[in-house]
């Protein structure tokens, strides 16, 4: 047996070492730092547990992505055809509205030139094929009269009282308010070679609404006497009719497309020098459709220059109808047939324009959609507007 003395001097027996040594271990291990914290961790099992359920919940938030995603770029599809149209109907519209200026010279017109020409489509039914190439759309042009001119009379020679014969090579115009020598110099050098001229018959003999008219095109600069302007023009002899319509107008007689099929009964060539006038046409601006990709059609915008803007793209159709005050065929209302108004440019009142854009097609997409215009599998949108502008023509 050990004795051991403690600090008070008496001793302490020590019969079983072993025990004494456990009972001092245990006091060490409860005196030990209160701040350090004993070492935890998951298990194998509750690892592979908590890797499951991520799994499962991450493959589910996945797959409702992936099934989202179409909604998404179908709702970004048509939010984009959306404001495509809206754009290109804006500017459109605004343009229309100023186009038919008119004629404001010196003295009153009978007749004044209407702010829009229509051209329609050779192949108005491409939907059905879902094909859309060059012939598919109808063309809209805007017309206006260049103010800058005054009220001009007509004459076949110098004498300025001959009767105008548009078949000749050489023609001449005058002011019937008079003119100064440098006024005539001044207002020839605004009839350059390629200019549009419009022959109107503005006398008592004018048919009801139906003015006749002529259209040549100036084939060198004019030049100016003293008291004329001599005009060499493109002849106009080789229009002939056949039936209701116009056949041998080049294009370069006829820039502005002012002669549509179907008005025979309008085109004359002898102009009266005390009676009729003439006014020089500008172009503001032509819209129509490049169909030459069949992938990717444009509206596109192209100016008197021949420059061509681009409106907007995957356009499926343009369709330009007309309120025109000479409908003989179902009453008011707007047409797309020329037909219904003897194609009388000059009696349309205001045009109601249809156009209609598409998403782009995407031959991956593996979805069944097909929507209700021409079945393609690709989102589409239409849109209307009717133009009436203030100042077009109210004969």
């Amino acid at each position: 047996m050990v004795t051991q003395q403690n600090s008070s001097g008496t001793g302490v027996a020590m019969s079983n070492p072993r025990k004494v040594l456990n009972q001092i271990s245990q006091h060490l291990s409860l005196r030990q730092p209160t701040g350090r914290k004993l070492a935890a961790g998951f298990s194998l099992i509750e690892l592979m547990v908590a890797m499951s359920v991520f799994m499962v919940v991450g493959g589910a938030a996945i797959a409702l992505v992936r099934r989202h995603m179409p909604l998404f770029n179908t709702a970004q599809n048509q939010t984009t055809l959306n404001i495509t149209l809206r754009n290109a109907v804006a500017q459109l519209q605004m343009e229309v509205v100023n186009a038919g200026t008119g004629f404001t010279g010196p003295t009153p017109t009978a007749f004044s030139p209407l702010g829009v020409t229509i051209g329609k489509a050779a192949n108005p039914n491409c939907k059905a094929t879902a094909i859309y190439g060059p012939g598919c759309f109808d063309r809209l042009s805007l017309i206006s009269v260049d103010s800058n001119l005054p009220l001009l009379a007509p004459a076949g020679d110098a004498t300025l009282i001959t009767t105008a014969d548009t078949s000749k090579n050489t023609l001449f115009l005058t002011n019937p308010s008079g003119g100064t020598a440098a006024q005539y110099t001044a207002w020839a050098a605004l009839l350059p070679a390629g200019t549009e001229l419009m022959f109107v018959q503005g006398g008592t003999d004018v048919p009801a609404g139906q003015p006749l008219i002529s259209i040549v095109v100036l084939t060198a600069n004019a030049t100016a006497g003293a008291n004329f302007i001599q005009i060499p023009i493109s002849s106009t002899q080789n229009i002939q009719c056949n039936g209701a319509n116009v056949t041998g107008v080049p294009a370069a007689q006829d820039p502005l497309n002012i002669y549509d099929v179907g008005e025979c009964g309008r085109f004359t060539g002898l102009f009266n020098p005390g009676l009729d006038y003439v006014v020089k046409l500008v172009a503001g601006a032509t819209y129509s459709v490049d169909a030459t990709n069949p992938a990717n059609p444009k509206l596109v915008r192209t100016n008197a220059a021949g420059t061509q803007d681009i409106i907007a793209e995957q356009i499926i159709g343009f369709t330009v109808g007309a309120w025109s005050s000479q409908k003989v065929i179902g009453g008011p209302g707007y047409t797309v047939n020329p037909a219904d108004y003897n194609s009388d440019w000059a009696s349309v009142r205001s045009i109601q324009v249809q156009l209609v854009a598409r998403a782009t097609p995407n031959s991956d997409n593996p979805s069944t959609f097909q929507n209700n215009y021409d079945l393609g599998n690709y989102q589409v949108q239409g849109i209307s507007v009717v133009v009436n502008p203030r100042n077009l023509n109210s004969n």
